[in-house]
């Protein structure tokens, strides 16, 4: 495991204790990246101090909007800095506001690189890529949703396996296919897993059950049935 002296030396024993939580289990990799985006969005709590002081002499309000407290810096703004007591407390708190901010900054970066905390957005996102279309072991052609029988060859379906799901190289997190971006960190894919063409044209029934069958189709998908005036397919290879 990384230590946090290693990759954030500059900061704070406090901060230290609660990042080592963070990166406790990341790869050296990631332990690195973290720290690169950690240390471009952590403010330091003597720049905060330092604008917390203007507010006393010039425009009130500006260490809220550097900590992302829009409203209250808006507040502070127009009733300067509430007739100066509100800055008078964020001078004297000014060291928890600040370590409260890159709490924040640092778990959102943490649940990025790990995949850990974010929610059913990307839950589901694993779960479409886990659904992936299934393609024929014999001809490689898409299988049609339910599908029993590939419909250019005719084989069965239980010889079929769905392709394995891509995984982001940065945070692990299941890609669907067709992504160019990781739904977890945002990172983008070398070569973006490309879609399946989907299969076009009329869709005639089948003779024998009435199913549809798409362009193209040798057999129907439900029954097994050739269809009606395909041309007989090549022998599948032997697996």
């Amino acid at each position: 495991m990384p230590e946090v002296v290693q990759v954030l030396p500059e900061v704070s024993p406090e901060e230290q204790a609660f990042i080592s939580g963070l990166i406790r289990g990341m790869t050296d990799e990631q332990a690195r990246t973290f720290a690169v985006s950690y240390r471009s969005q952590r403010k330091d709590p003597n720049t905060i101090m330092l604008v917390t002081l203007v507010g006393f002499i010039g425009v009130a309000g500006i260490q809220r909007f550097m900590l992302d407290q829009i409203g209250m810096g808006l507040l502070y703004l127009v009733t300067g800095g509430v007739c100066a007591v509100g800055t008078i407390i964020d001078l004297v708190n000014y060291k928890k506001l600040t370590f409260e901010y890159n709490q924040n900054k640092a778990q959102q970066i943490a649940a990025m690189l790990t995949g850990r905390g974010q929610g059913p957005r990307v839950q589901v996102v694993q779960a479409a890529a886990v659904q992936a279309a299934a393609f024929c072991m014999h001809c490689g052609a898409k299988l049609a949703p339910e599908a029993r029988f590939c419909l250019r060859c005719g084989g069965p379906v239980q010889d079929v396996e769905p392709l394995a799901a891509a995984t982001c190289a940065t945070c692990k997190c299941a890609m669907p296919t067709g992504a160019a971006f990781c739904p977890g960190c945002g990172s983008k894919v070398e070569t973006a897993n490309p879609a399946p063409a989907a299969l076009a044209g009329p869709l005639p029934a089948c003779l024998e059950c009435g199913a549809p069958l798409p362009e193209g189709s040798v057999f129907c998908a439900v029954c097994g049935t050739r269809a009606e005036g395909s041309a007989s397919p090549e022998t599948p290879p032997t697996p």
